[in-house]
């Protein structure tokens, strides 16, 4: 007799095919039913109460029949195991008068699933209203149904566990022979519902509590064996609030790989959670050693616009950040005050408010050298932002510099010269380095990092590669992908114009990996096989047409040190679509530490040949490490590139709707603190009006008050 739940591993091994190859012809059987009983006898596959484990052992057959090792009976009427458990005709009635906390329900019980009725039930409910859907299990299970005099108030599902799952076995500690051994005593909790219109505080935690008090008892008592850890997934969206309160314990992310996906096909990675149901499980499971430390849970993701009405967003994007309770207090009221009208001075947002102002000032006007920095002002932000990002399949990382222009401001001190001409001292002010997060549909998502820059207005040629201009757009990418590590279920994009066009760059990423990278392209490199790059593209035949989404673009006044521009209207362009795959050399400065293995990219070039009157033609070449095989993924990635737009969209309402060219704070170092507040504020703007685009339905005030509707509207 074995109760190792490695059904398929026995059968699918040499041994296991050698003994099948043993068995009369599957012909020769009533029924698949009949084999797997026959497959059991001769496998020894029961359980700890000596029932064959018929169901376990049809699952592995089906599975092996459709890999083509081996031929099963044609299947009879009823035969094999439903993937659509039997439903009620209709739902299940809703819970009625549920109280807001647990200890307020009446009759609050935890059901055992025994009866086809009960069956259909839960299988109701989970076909209704749970996320994943109801599924017909195989092998061993036990379920439950929360019942009370309410109503049904939700259900859970235990089965069998997964078969390999390296967080789990690396946080137990076994080897794979103990593993092999003790994989009987783990059980999965594979479904677990509070239903969806029951809102009771502590109900969940309180349920699940009262299921793993008996649920090793309900299975010993019906297979023979009490198990004595429990595992359970949780997706993304769960931040395992419920699951902590009941004891468990988190212990890793999956694969992505998904018990019941297709084969080659990826699911979201979901968070691993484990709870002991017995005070010796380690010496009940039989492992020798001590597994490895659990890590830090991870954080909820959150929605796009979750969390961005007036009432809670500055306490939600600055209220986590690392300072005192007095300090976070008063920079969260300073944000709330600033944001309600974003274009004023704060004294003019403060209305008056005398202790509001003298607080902002304090804040604001804090020694050079404390820990309230521009960093630290943003790190709250930058997590939600991570957390948001956690929520997308696609996330862009736009890299992007702008100019503050504070010429007008000759009494603030510490500004450098951002631009300088034959005829002129130079422009006083502020370079702002960011990076801007968006999801695939192009809304803002955050503002992970800034780095602000004196410059000192002298050419880089002479300068250490750390402090030339390029070396902002490899500070930008390292910081992206160290958030990309941290996105597991994510492609994470790396996006910048022209400027972002650097070598060391992308010999960078290819040495040691990272986010994926896509520039514009502004050197017109020699090729290795000869030729020059934007020659060798633009002089191939075309390979597709293409309509390209061109956004629109504000108008910038003329300013000092700056250029005016007349801006543009959204539009699509009809342009013709080049791909290929090209090599650029490493650039020999940096072969010492990157190698001289040329550089392996895919390039695509847009190009409008005929544009609108007065309109300046597209024609973008762009250099990538994402896949680009075909027109789709040529396509997929010009539509990436088109939402680089979103920054200038966030640049403008930065300079312009919430004025920080004209901050009137006395050194460099506070204009900084006060741009790094602002940039937030100007993110959720953008964000909001974006989100408001595509659900027009939505009316403006429940996210804006009236002073921000009217700056947009201005």
């Amino acid at each position: 007799m074995t109760d190792s739940p490695s059904i398929p591993r026995i059968l699918d091994s040499d041994h296991g095919r050698a003994v099948l190859a043993t068995l009369p012809p599957p012909e020769t059987f009533s029924g698949r039913t009949a084999l797997a009983r026959e497959v059991c006898r001769a496998f020894g596959f029961s359980d700890a109460a000596g029932a064959w484990r018929l169901s376990s052992c049809l699952a592995a057959l089906r599975d092996m029949e459709a890999a083509g090792r081996l031929r099963l009976p044609p299947p009879g009427p009823g035969s094999g195991v439903s993937r659509r458990p039997c439903v009620l005709a209709r739902p299940v009635p809703a819970a009625v008068s549920v109280p807001p906390r647990v200890d307020g329900v009446r009759g609050l019980r935890l059901q055992l699933v025994e009866t086809p009725e009960e069956a259909r039930i839960l299988a109701t409910l989970l076909s209704c209203e749970h996320p994943q859907g109801a599924a017909q299990h195989a092998g061993r299970q036990v379920r439950y149904l929360i019942g009370s005099d309410h109503g049904w108030l939700g259900g859970f599902v235990f089965a069998s566990p997964s078969s390999a799952l390296g967080p789990r076995d690396r946080w137990i500690g076994w080897s794979d022979a103990e593993r092999a051994a003790g994989l009987g005593r783990v059980v999965g909790m594979s479904r677990f519902l509070i239903r969806e219109d029951v809102r009771c505080r502590n109900l969940a935690s309180k349920a699940l509590g009262l299921c793993l008090r008996r649920v090793g008892a309900d299975f010993a008592g019906r297979y023979g064996l009490a198990p004595v850890l429990a595992e359970s997934f949780a997706g993304p969206e769960y931040d395992g609030t419920s699951l902590r309160a009941a004891g468990w314990t988190y212990v890793g992310e999956s694969s992505g790989r998904g018990r019941r996906a297709e084969a080659g096909r990826r699911v979201p990675p979901k968070s691993i959670w484990m709870r002991p149901l017995a005070a010796g499980w380690r010496e009940e499971l039989g492992v020798a050693g001590r597994g490895s430390p659990p890590p830090a849970p991870p954080s909820r993701v959150l929605g796009p616009g979750e969390g961005l009405d007036m009432a809670s967003w500055a306490e939600n994007e600055f209220g986590g950040g690392p300072f005192g309770r007095a300090l976070t207090k008063r920079l969260v009221k300073s944000v709330r005050i600033q944001s309600s009208a974003p274009s004023k001075t704060f004294f003019t947002a403060a209305h008056g408010d005398g202790a509001a102002v003298s607080g902002y000032y304090r804040m604001m006007e804090r020694p050079d050298d404390s820990a309230f920095t521009p960093e630290a002002i943003l790190s709250a932000h930058r997590e939600r932002t991570r957390r948001r990002l956690r929520g997308a399949k696609t996330a862009l990382l736009i890299e992007d510099g702008s100019d503050l222009n504070f010429a007008t401001r000759r009494g603030c001190k510490g500004p450098g010269v951002i631009s300088r001409n034959k005829s002129s001292s130079g422009t006083l002010g502020i370079h702002m380095h960011s990076t801007f997060a968006v999801n695939g549909e192009g809304i803002p998502l955050g503002v992970p990092r800034i780095e602000f820059d004196c410059p000192d207005g002298v050419a880089d040629a002479g300068k250490p590669p750390d402090e030339r201009k390029s070396a902002r757009w490899l500070r930008g990418w390292r910081d992206s992908s160290r958030l990309a590590a941290s996105l597991p279920g994510a492609r994470v994009v790396s996006v910048m114009d022209r400027e972002g066009d650097v070598a060391a760059l992308f010999a960078e990423r290819q040495a040691g990996g990272g986010a994926d990278l896509l520039v514009r392209a502004k050197h017109d490199r020699v090729l290795p096989e000869g030729g020059k790059l934007f020659e060798r593209l633009r002089g191939s035949p075309a390979l597709a047409d293409h309509e390209v989404r061109v956004d629109r673009a504000s108008a910038r006044r003329e300013a000092r040190g700056q250029k005016g521009f007349a801006g543009r209207e959204a539009r699509l362009a009809q342009a013709q679509l080049r791909w290929r795959e090209i090599e650029i050399p490493v650039p020999r400065k940096e072969r010492l530490h990157l190698g001289s293995t040329p550089i392996r990219l895919n390039a695509v070039h847009v190009f409008e040949a005929n544009p609108p009157e007065r309109s300046v033609p597209v024609d973008w070449l762009l250099l990538t490490t994402l896949p680009v095989a075909d027109r789709h993924e040529a396509a997929s990635v010009l539509d990436l590139y088109s939402l680089r737009w979103r920054i200038e969209d966030w640049h403008r309402i930065l300079k312009f709707g919430c004025d920080v060219e004209k901050i009137a704070l006395s050194t460099a170092v506070r204009v900084k603190r006060a741009v790094a507040i602002n940039a937030v504020i100007a993110w959720r703007l953008a964000a909001l009006t974006l989100m408001g685009s595509d659900t027009p339905e939505l009316s403006a005030l429940a996210m804006f008050d009236e002073a921000e509707i009217a700056m947009l509207l201005d």
